[in-house]
């Protein structure tokens, strides 16, 4: 712990803290570990989050920038258990995509049915529930997907003539365990489909539906299904001025709606900057959300490391009054106590970095989502676990620093 020269004292208290550390193992890993545990918290969450927001930001790309939504809204009534939703027909779906003129990717479709079950020929049923959509137009873009193997739909399909669909990869994996299925029957309620295509699979949380998914053409449900009363959506990728195209839309399918200037309107058009807007503030609260955990853990393991710098404090009496005795000032006994704080600290913090990025990872790929790393956050990390560390070693430094020498030899 003395030294003579800035150089040597530097190191000497560097090897003195070591040694201090180190002779009391149980105790400071201990200590070390709580550091630790709010460091992976704060770390391992945010890891995951930016794992899953890279995701979610690959997904919308695919899907195409600027991307809106035309669909039924609610209708709101004085009396909010009278609300009813104003449900888009067929014929209006598809007068819109028949007369909606700017360049751009379109399509329409409505979700047929929800958790439905559909079987092969040999009675092998779907494991989990399927989805099943009606679409027309070019919903391969709009939605961001891809046909592994086969083919999507040709204009007669869309026509109405052929019973066909294309189905997610976890369905393949369902019905026909992963063999080629082109050409297959599949039994949808009492409609029997020819399976022409397969999905690429996604995996992704925002696609990951489509896995388990069949696709028919419009045309198709409309002539082979019961139920017609479904509320129908369009999808917009314009290729140039999205206010236009949007606002484009809007007056369309007034006219379809048959609505006069005076009505307000009773659809809605969802941009793709919207979801990104809810899914940033969505970001932003749980990024709050594990800062303040690992606060409050952090918090814990400082008081928990004052108290054992205090206890080293009084074992290590004897050892501080010599270094006075010999020459030592204040300054140096107090840095020495406060490098042992700085020390435990970064180790603790080096631990749960470590831990937090292999932990948030470990939940990206169950989540089917790419590794990421939160470089920001590590540093915050680190910052915060060297004030906390300083604050800490701030009381047991001032008390080694106030040692009287005469009373710390006569200690023992």
């Amino acid at each position: 712990m003395c030294g003579r020269f800035n150089g040597a004292l530097l190191k000497d208290s560097f090897s003195s803290a070591f040694r201090s550390i180190t002779s009391n193992k149980l105790r400071s890993v201990l200590t070390m570990a709580m550091i630790a545990l709010g460091i992976m918290c704060l770390v391992g969450i945010q890891t995951a989050i930016e794992s899953l927001s890279s995701s979610v930001e690959d997904t919308f790309n695919r899907m195409g920038a600027g991307r809106f939504t035309l669909h039924s809204s609610f209708e709101n009534t004085p009396d909010e258990r009278n609300s009813q939703r104003t449900v888009i027909t067929a014929k209006e779906i598809c007068d819109f995509y028949t007369l909606y003129s700017v360049p751009s990717a379109k399509a329409v479709y409505v979700q047929t049915h929800s958790g439905a079950e559909v079987r092969n020929k040999r009675g092998v049923r779907s494991a989990p529930v399927s989805d099943i959509y009606a679409v027309k137009g070019d919903y391969l873009n709009v939605k961001g997907l891809s046909i592994a193997e086969g083919r999507w739909f040709s204009e007669g399909d869309d026509s109405g003539y052929n019973n066909v669909c294309v189905i997610g990869a976890g369905l393949r994996e369902s019905l026909f365990g992963g063999d080629s299925c082109l050409g297959e029957e599949l039994i949808a309620g009492n409609v029997s489909l020819k399976i022409v295509g397969v999905f690429l699979k996604k995996g992704a949380m925002f696609s990951a539906g489509m896995d388990n998914s069949v696709v028919i053409p419009l045309q198709c449900y409309l002539n082979g299904f019961p139920d017609k009363t479904l509320s129908y959506e369009a999808a917009i990728v314009p290729y140039d001025d999205m206010q236009y195209a949007k606002d484009e839309a809007i007056a369309l399918f007034r006219n379809i709606r048959r609505l006069v200037p005076s009505d307000e309107n009773d659809f809605s058009v969802d941009t793709s900057s919207g979801i990104d807007g809810t899914l940033g503030d969505m970001k932003g609260a749980l990024s709050a959300s594990a800062l303040l955990v690992g606060l409050i853990t952090i918090l814990g393991s400082v008081v928990g490391l004052m108290n054992i710098l205090i206890v080293a404090v009084r074992e290590r009496i004897v050892e501080i009054g010599t270094c006075e005795a010999l020459g030592a000032t204040s300054g140096q006994i107090g840095f020495q106590f406060l490098l042992e704080s700085v020390l435990m600290g970064q180790g603790g913090c080096i631990a749960g970095v470590v831990l937090g990025v292999a932990a948030g990872n470990i939940a990206a790929l169950l989540m089917k989502c790419s590794a990421a790393i939160p470089w920001n956050w590590i540093w915050i990390s680190v910052i915060i676990c060297l004030v906390v560390s300083i604050l800490a070693g701030v009381i047991p430094a001032r008390r080694a620093a106030s040692a009287n020498p005469v009373e710390s030899l006569r200690h023992e």
